[in-house]
């Protein structure tokens, strides 16, 4: 199934108000900043201190996904992330066809609605500031410890292209790439998997993490890994003689048993290194830090 062509807006920062900000004071400020911010997604509904739902946009194929931002939920995990203070994240993609029970329970939606369970997306006391990258299907939310410009976040929706593999039966993998506690470092796409490689897969609590649900089995969440390390150098330009840029697309697949394929990033592509929110033509671009260049996420309007 040949899927719809997403097209990708980044917002402004918006400042939590803090320097060293408690998790509840982050919730609070998304609640307060995200309706402002968000152009296609929508938020939902949400809890002082607590939590933050989100909604995928009105008429298009995510409508129903619903994504919880809360505080430590102190039940539900994905594991390998335990329980501690930290900003949590939890997805359901078809969360809009029930309605918000519990929020931290292991079926937020009822036991008939499918629900990742919670992953940290950020650390305690250092989100300062937050913004968002989004499409019809895919939300992108951007922590920054400004102090020392440093990242997290959560991309979250129908994140990878199934090419010619399984798929669920709209033709779409729903999952997340999470950093959880672990701030991203520069050089993200030059790791295959480790604590700090953001769309990689650590397997200790903390680590960054990458899920999918599995599509021909969709209760079920694995794992999963790019095939292989992507090593940018200066002298191997992704620009074309003519000046348009390679859009290079990273392929996955699982890290544990049962071993398959799953398919490639969607629209969200290697680029030449970039300073974070670099302008280009192509669409937003997202790098770890804003001091120069280094591994950057091109978000690809094709």
């Amino acid at each position: 199934m040949s899927l719809p062509t997403l097209t990708w807006v980044q917002s402004t920062y918006a400042s939590t108000g803090y320097a060293t900000p408690t998790d509840a004071q982050v919730i609070d400020a998304l609640i307060a900043g995200a309706p402002g911010k968000l152009t296609k997604w929508r938020v939902i509904s949400s809890s002082a201190s607590t939590y933050i739902e989100l909604g995928g946009p009105v008429g298009t194929n995510a409508q129903n996904n619903r994504i919880i931002i809360g505080i430590n939920p102190t039940t539900a995990y994905l594991a390998p992330d335990t329980t501690g203070n930290a900003i949590w994240v939890g997805y359901a993609p078809e969360g809009g066809t029930g309605a918000l029970g519990t929020w931290n329970s292991a079926t937020p939606y009822g036991a008939d609605i499918r629900f990742t369970g919670y992953t940290r997306c950020a650390a305690t006391a250092l989100a300062e500031s937050f913004y968002f990258i989004e499409s019809e299907e895919i939300l992108f939310t951007i922590f920054r410890d400004d102090s020392l410009d440093r990242f997290y976040g959560c991309i979250i929706g129908a994140i990878i292209d199934p090419l010619t593999g399984d798929s669920e039966a709209d033709g779409r993998i729903y999952g997340i790439f999470n950093t959880s506690s672990t701030y991203m470092t520069t050089i993200f796409w030059n790791n295959l998997s480790s604590a700090n490689a953001f769309m990689c897969h650590g397997g200790t609590a903390g680590n960054n993490h990458a899920y999918i649900f599995r599509p021909y089995s969709p209760t079920v969440v694995d794992p999963i890994v790019p095939h292989s390390a992507f090593l940018i150098d200066t002298n191997l330009l992704f620009n074309f003689n003519n000046g348009n840029e390679m859009l290079v697309a990273r392929t996955y697949a699982t890290n544990q048993a049962p071993r398959y394929g799953v398919g490639c990033l969607r629209q969200m592509y290697i680029s030449q290194d970039r300073q974070n929110r670099t302008p280009t033509t192509a669409g937003p671009v997202f790098s770890a830090t804003t001091a120069g260049a280094s591994d950057a996420i091109l978000f690809g309007n094709s």
